[in-house]
């Protein structure tokens, strides 16, 4: 049993919605209904500006209160975003970067010439990097240039004997 401030009425904890520090809310279902009736217009009004309050900087689509600019802006922003790493990127960030402004989609595969879904890296670059990840060695560049677009059998061919050349060279 509980007390709701709101009707004065002691009523069972059923009666109550689950979210305070005693597992339940402030007042019970009924009162917080009416409420919600009572105030539906200010309370959409301000979630949608709450929603709605930051637009991009870069293309004007609405965006997270914290940013100024949308997802797919942010990674495009490259040097100019204040969080830049430069070449200290993981294997992950390294892809999100290449695919950002060129999606591999736009270009066909170089080994079967069908449409593209993926950025390979190629495994030329001599500055490549390492990283372990699931129990495998992930081999990736952080120059965009060393990478190659390809279908999804034909990337994963080719990694596939990139990774055996890589165990017998050791």
């Amino acid at each position: 049993m509980k007390l709701c401030p709101d009707c004065n009425n002691q009523l069972p904890s059923a009666d109550f919605n689950k979210r305070n520090k005693d597992g339940l809310q402030r007042v019970c279902r009924a009162c917080e209904r009416a409420y919600y009736q009572k105030n539906k217009a200010r309370i959409a009004e301000r979630d949608h500006k709450r929603r709605n309050q930051n637009a991009c900087a870069t293309c004007g689509v609405a965006c997270d209160n914290r940013s100024t600019q949308c997802r797919n802006c942010n990674l495009k922003a490259g040097p100019t975003h204040p969080g830049w790493k430069g070449s200290d990127v993981g294997y992950f960030r390294a892809h999100q970067r290449r695919s950002a402004n060129d999606p591999a989609s736009k270009h066909s595969c170089v080994e079967c010439g069908e449409s593209a879904a993926e950025w390979c890296y190629n495994h030329n670059d001599p500055n490549d990097r390492q990283e372990m990840y699931r129990g495998y060695v992930l081999t990736y560049s952080c120059d965009p240039n060393y990478y190659e677009p390809r279908c999804v059998p034909c990337h994963r061919q080719y990694d596939k004997a990139n990774r055996n050349e890589n165990l017998n060279d050791s």
